[in-house]
């Protein structure tokens, strides 16, 4: 259990083990190039003061060169940390992305916290990431892991992480999952044929 600099105890939890998801889009939309299934975001320091400070709108961004990756325990927290609360997402935009599932192969503490106003103690102890619970999740069962690295494209903290990527409409439990909460992949019409109305004078 990590203690925060004001001398109160956090609870920390351990990924070690847990089957975590990520959906990513397979290749970069401006160049072209395949993208690399963990990436590390960053946000770039305003202040002027090289601090990491607490985000804010619900993201755990951290100033460059420190960066986020955003996972989930289950699909459907991967799915909705991409599309939210869109009940039927175009086939095109699902084939376009990847389902990462992978398994963190050390011990990796996370500070468990329901209150974002911790993040600066997760941040001032020995956690290498967060966990939250998912936000737009109509399961209301799925967690966000946020881990804390380098910004960049690359593994958590120079391991090596076993790594299964596929299609996520190619993925049944996914699509269970989806169907079960109401939403699900399709081909959306953008554009209607439009009929002459019948029996009107």
């Amino acid at each position: 259990m990590g203690r925060c600099a004001r001398g109160m105890s956090m609870r920390g939890v351990d990924a070690r083990g847990r089957d975590l998801f990520r959906l990513f889009r397979s290749t970069d939309p401006e160049t072209g190039h395949p993208r690399a299934p963990f990436h590390f975001a960053s946000r770039p320091d305003t202040s002027g003061s090289g601090r990491r400070g607490v985000p804010a709108g619900g993201r755990f961004d951290l100033v460059a060169p420190q960066g986020t990756c955003y996972l989930a325990d289950t699909r459907i927290g991967a799915w909705v940390e991409v599309f939210r609360g869109t009940r039927m997402v175009d086939n095109r935009d699902a084939r376009a992305r990847s389902l990462l599932r992978t398994r963190a192969p050390r011990r990796v503490l996370l500070a468990d916290l329901t209150d974002r106003s911790a993040i600066a103690d997760a941040l001032a102890v020995d956690f290498r990431g967060v966990q939250t619970w998912t936000r737009h999740d109509p399961s209301a069962g799925s967690r966000t892991v946020s881990l804390f690295d380098v910004a960049g494209s690359h593994p958590p903290f120079g391991w090596a992480w076993r790594q299964v990527v596929g299609s996520p409409v190619d993925d049944p439990m996914l699509l269970a999952e989806l169907a079960s909460c109401g939403l699900g992949v399709g081909a959306v019409p953008y554009d209607m044929p439009v009929t002459p109305p019948t029996g009107l004078r």
